[in-house]
């Protein structure tokens, strides 16, 4: 986050902190529900209005310019694209963008799909070898079929046991 948008962010903090103490001091606040009690110093206020989506437009144009950057660097150097988190590089691009939250899968639903994808290829590849060995099986057992015919089974077969 550039220099700018940091000292932006912390003049409207301070801002709404004072503004939240002098409606406290007057009594003016209405209680404040569970889940922001319980949450303590956690609460984050995020603004999404379209000046505040503006205001973070720049976010949106770096992440852009380093994915094509990435991109072009993939021909001389294949580990670049490796060097970009691409889900925290989408999330922001959406966030910065205005896109619902809702829209999105949660990190814990990607661990699911990505859980379900592993399970996916296993099978892939547990069916892929199984219908190799059972080619190598029909293989063998022709192979077979063919020596006994030539009279080479017993020799083969004798040494083997």
């Amino acid at each position: 986050m550039g220099s700018s948008q940091q000292h932006r962010e912390q003049l409207l903090r301070s801002a709404e902190e004072q503004s939240a103490d002098i409606l406290a001091q007057a009594n003016a606040l209405p209680e404040m529900p569970p889940q922001l009690a319980d949450a303590g110093d956690v609460v984050k206020i995020e603004y999404t209005s379209p000046l505040a989506l503006a205001q973070r437009a720049g976010e949106g144009v770096a992440i852009s310019g380093m994915i094509e950057d990435a991109v072009a660097i993939q021909q001389f150097d294949p580990t670049a694209v490796k060097v970009v988190k691409w889900g925290d590089a989408f999330r922001t691009m959406a966030e910065v963008r205005g896109v619902k939250p809702s829209l999105l899968h949660t990190p814990a639903e990607m661990e699911e799909i990505a859980a379900g994808d592993a399970q996916k290829l296993q099978a892939q590849e547990a069916l892929a070898a199984a219908e190799q060995a059972g080619k190598a099986a029909k293989d063998f057992a022709g192979a077979q079929a063919l020596a006994g015919t030539t009279g080479l089974a017993p020799d083969v077969l004798g040494a083997a046991a």
